[in-house]
């Protein structure tokens, strides 16, 4: 009795999967019946390329960008090393003001060291990528540092070098105007800078002949010194 249930049931197996056989046998030569062997052609090709697609997204990789060291905002040196992080063992390249400025691979501690690189007097950006085989990753964050090589400039507006102040005043304005950003010390005390690098100190003379002694710092490390002197006789 087992063995006969056992039988109809591999002929009820074997009948289900002979009619979907025929069924899609009809299905495709009907297909080339009305549609002709390209849609044949076409569906076989759809297949393979979804395939294709499917291995090759399973195969692509991530890399990640390296990250650069902060750099100061100024400097007065011609050159500098960058310094960063990233995947050890991996290669990066480096861009400078979007020109390939050399490459290197990371240590195994996840840093890396590229320098000295020239620097081009003004604005200076740098960027990284990692690098594998035909593969990049996308630019690192950039990084800017100012070169200035040349001392800042300072004018001053009052008093005149020399001039006589004869008129009573508790306080006498000094004036001037230098680089934006720049640090100002008048007789060695510390002057506010405005936005537009004009400045002001409120000085109390003494009868007579008055020296005063200037100097101004840029954000690059840049000096000036400047003296002048100016007569009060009230």
């Amino acid at each position: 009795m087992r063995s006969s249930r056992y039988n109809r049931t591999n002929e009820g197996q074997l009948i289900s999967r002979t009619a979907k056989f025929t069924i899609a046998t009809l299905v495709l030569l009907l297909c080339m019946f009305f549609f002709g062997p390209t849609i044949v052609i076409r569906l076989t090709s759809i297949f393979a390329t979804t395939k294709k697609g499917d291995e090759a997204q399973k195969e692509q990789v991530i890399f990640f960008p390296p990250a650069l060291d902060p750099l100061p905002q100024a400097t007065n040196s011609a050159s500098l090393t960058l310094h960063g992080t990233g995947t050890a063992g991996m290669h990066i390249q480096f861009s400078h003001n979007g020109k390939k400025a050399g490459e290197t691979t990371i240590k195994d501690d996840g840093t890396f060291t590229l320098g000295p690189l020239k620097l081009i007097d003004g604005e200076n950006t740098f960027t990284a990528r990692t690098v594998k085989d035909q593969t990049e990753s996308e630019d690192s964050e950039a990084v800017h540092i100012a070169y200035k090589k040349s001392d800042p400039e300072i004018t001053i507006t009052s008093p005149q070098q020399g001039s006589t102040i004869r008129e009573e005043k508790n306080q006498i304005s000094i004036e001037g105007s230098t680089d934006a950003e720049s640090t100002v010390t008048i007789n060695d005390r510390v002057v506010v800078v405005r936005g537009d690098g004009s400045f002001s100190y409120l000085y109390k003379p003494s009868k007579g002949e008055n020296k005063i002694k200037m100097k101004v710092v840029d954000i690059a490390g840049n000096e000036t010194e400047k003296e002048f002197s100016f007569t009060y006789d009230p």
